[in-house]
């Protein structure tokens, strides 16, 4: 049994002795039956990970491929495009998927927008020039260029380390409507510190 295992069946164990049950609310989620899906749950809690280890649990099911090709869909192709995923065959996303095969304005979509902007500068160049940096989509204003978050956030951790906002957001109140879903995982803020990468996600 792994790390994982042992913080998992800590906070399932906590939740079952001290959680409360929302059964007097109406839930928008729903069984395969049609029936409400309710949930016990404790509000605010926090688990810790050393990023050393891959937190994959091993005590219960895992479609670990399915969630890091649903990670790669959408940091690295930075996409909402169902269709995408499913040529990777993942198909976890098809009970949201639309008309036009995307999830709307969610995920990868607002993180492959173009939104900070950058100047011009050696670092950026080169970064651009050996593919660190992809965008999907190339803004440029008077004397720099508009890099998605993803792009943004490789280009502080390269050039400005120290940084406290490092933060990427997949809650933009204006598109929510816009979006199948709005998304569980909607934060992410990074910390380089004694040398290390560590990552604070908020989920809702």
């Amino acid at each position: 049994m792994g790390y994982a295992d042992q913080v998992y069946d800590q906070m399932v164990l906590k939740i079952h002795n001290e959680g409360i049950w929302d059964h007097e609310q109406q839930v928008r989620t729903r069984w395969m039956d049609g029936t409400p899906a309710h949930t016990k749950s404790i509000l605010f809690q926090q688990i810790r990970f050393d990023n050393q280890e891959v937190p994959i649990l091993t005590k219960k099911k895992v479609n670990a491929r399915a969630a890091i090709l649903e990670m790669l869909w959408i940091w690295q192709k930075k996409t909402s495009d169902v269709n995408v995923l499913n040529e990777m065959g993942v198909h976890i996303w098809d009970p949201w998927k639309r008309e036009d095969g995307t999830i709307g304005k969610a995920y990868g979509y607002q993180l492959g927008k173009p939104c900070r902007k950058v100047k011009w500068n050696d670092a950026l160049y080169k970064m651009l020039e050996q593919g660190e940096l992809r965008p999907n989509q190339t803004i440029e204003f008077i004397d720099g260029i508009y890099l998605d978050q993803v792009d943004y956030l490789i280009y502080q951790l390269k050039t400005n380390p120290a940084s406290r906002r490092l933060v990427t957001s997949l809650w933009d109140v204006e598109e929510l409507d816009d979006m199948a879903l709005e998304p569980c995982v909607w934060s992410t803020q990074w910390i380089v510190k004694d040398n290390k990468l560590n990552l604070y996600v908020q989920i809702r």
